[in-house]
């Protein structure tokens, strides 16, 4: 049996044009969110595989899901840090630092506005970080002082972004000393010291308390500890 002729498919998809389009339309939309759901799916992969650390822990207020929810006071901080007999030492201080986390919303540079995770560190934050926070441009932030480190990713698509340039925070003013990498979301994030956050951010507490733990610490009966002394 002879095939038909190329022109007498072409003529056919022409007659019936609103049906072809309509056929197109819902194959392009299939694969576009197959592809979005491939990319969230790649994304939390890579979110929790490359910043999960067996070292490392993270205290946050009990019930909460996430550190934007999460809100120690500066006194219960200390007091964590000091008191969790699992948290290494160097040099006779504790290897913890409280951190503060607040997404404000800045100006893109090519227009429009967006959502940049502001976050208040402590030394002990780069000491934990170690070799996976990479200074690409500039230096480390001096403690103490209206100077901030900009993630990677922030470069060039955020205003005030750039080595140099300086970032306003609620009227407080911060210059950028230092571009960052750091595998996961860190990239996308400005650095700044904690006590200074504080009081530009008008937020007297932390999100959360990073430390790292003693080799062969159980982590899940410290868990398991922390909620029974949380209730």
């Amino acid at each position: 049996m002879a095939m038909p002729p190329l022109a007498y498919n072409l003529r056919s998809l022409l007659v019936r044009r609103t049906s072809t389009l309509l056929t197109v339309v819902g194959i392009g939309a299939t694969v576009a969110v197959l592809a979005g759901i491939l990319s969230l799916q790649q994304g939390f992969a890579a979110l929790y595989e490359e910043g999960g650390r067996e070292d490392v822990v993270i205290f946050m207020r009990p019930g909460a899901t996430s550190e934007g929810e999460s809100y120690f006071s500066q006194e219960s901080g200390s007091i964590l840090i000091k008191e969790t007999p699992e948290i290494a030492t160097a040099d006779g201080q504790p290897l913890a630092g409280g951190e503060l986390y607040l997404a404000v919303r800045r100006r893109k540079v090519d227009g429009g506005e967006t959502n940049v995770p502001i976050r208040g560190v402590e030394t002990a934050s780069f000491e934990i970080a170690g070799e996976k926070l990479v200074v690409t441009e500039g230096r480390l932030l001096t403690p103490g002082t209206d100077e901030v480190m900009v993630g990677r990713s922030l470069k060039g698509r955020i205003r005030g972004c750039q080595l140099d340039q300086v970032i306003e925070i609620n009227t407080t003013p911060f210059r950028v000393v230092g571009i960052f990498d750091y595998d996961g979301p860190f990239s996308s994030e400005i650095w700044g010291d904690l006590r200074r956050m504080r009081e530009a951010l008008q937020r007297p507490g932390m999100s959360r308390v990073v430390a790292r733990v003693r080799p062969g610490t159980d982590i899940e009966a410290m868990d398991s500890r922390q909620e029974s002394d949380d209730r």
